[in-house]
């Protein structure tokens, strides 16, 4: 038996570990050499799910029988007593096992047992495990973490599982966050209201209100806001002249420099720099 990839309590950062998902592995089975103990009836305390590449297989489940061709998949429930009937002697097959914490957001189908059938975005994701399980580096467990966390979320879909609403979203709101960036990454040219809104793919209306929600100040005060302050580092740094800092915001001249930062800092930037020296 190989083990292709196994996520356990060392692994906290892994995405699976935020989900509840627990001693979690990917692994190819070979039937001849665990069919003694395939062929008994037993049971687990995780969830498993067996995928057929190659040949069939026939189960039985407390006392009922499955078939198991290639190209499907069979989702076992905890502690669901099984066995494996008869398999043909060509078989491919692997499996994903792993425990569900009582408090997870994950949703397990109603049913004990579930067949279904393999899409190609599973079957592209396990081609893609086996490869990286070579590779054995640091890269390749942080991508077999996530390419399994995807495959058991889509299984457990294909087979009926229900989904916890979204508790909260990843950002107060992604156009915001988009836009915040852009500001972020422009402030020396500074951005005009419309570059930034055109960036998003909104109004300037729209993206005026998403500020307002969220910020509590329209697009173009976060702009002189934000720009403002980039001023203020630079002045901290005495070896920077007043003239360098001007160039590198690109001011058109030292007095529109000095007009903009005394009308949003409320002192010219000589007078703040003075400021800043005789605090340290």
């Amino acid at each position: 038996m190989v083990v292709y990839c196994q996520i356990s309590e060392e692994n906290r950062e892994q995405n699976l570990w935020s989900m509840g998902i627990r001693n979690c592995y990917f692994r190819k089975l070979f039937h001849e050499q665990n069919a003694w103990s395939a062929e008994k009836i037993h049971h687990h305390t995780s969830v498993e799910i067996h995928m057929l590449l190659e040949g069939s297989q026939v189960y039985e489940l407390e006392g009922r029988v499955w078939g198991l061709e290639a190209g499907q998949y069979l989702l076992i429930q905890p502690n669901v007593a099984h066995r494996i009937l008869s398999s043909t002697e060509q078989t491919s097959k692997y499996a994903i096992a792993f425990r569900v914490e009582k408090d997870s957001r994950l949703q397990l189908p109603e049913e004990k047992s579930v067949l279904g059938q393999l899409t190609p975005r599973m079957l592209e994701n396990i081609r893609f495990l086996v490869e990286e399980a070579d590779r054995s580096t640091e890269n390749s467990a942080v991508l077999m973490g996530n390419c399994v966390l995807e495959t058991i979320l889509l299984l457990l879909r294909h087979s009926g599982a229900g989904e916890a609403p979204q508790r909260k979203p990843l950002a107060p709101n992604a156009a915001l966050a988009l836009a915040k960036q852009y500001i972020l990454e422009h402030l020396e040219v500074g951005p005009r209201v419309e570059d930034v809104a055109a960036y998003c793919y909104m109004s300037r209306k729209q993206l005026n209100r998403i500020f307002q929600q969220f910020e509590g100040l329209p697009v173009g005060e976060y702009i002189r806001s934000s720009r403002t302050k980039r001023i203020e580092e630079l002045l901290a740094d005495e070896t920077v002249s007043l003239k360098e800092v001007s160039r590198r915001m690109h001011f058109s001249s030292e007095y529109y420099f000095n007009t903009y930062f005394k009308k949003n800092a409320g002192m010219p930037p000589g007078e703040y720099r003075k400021m800043m020296i005789d605090k340290s």
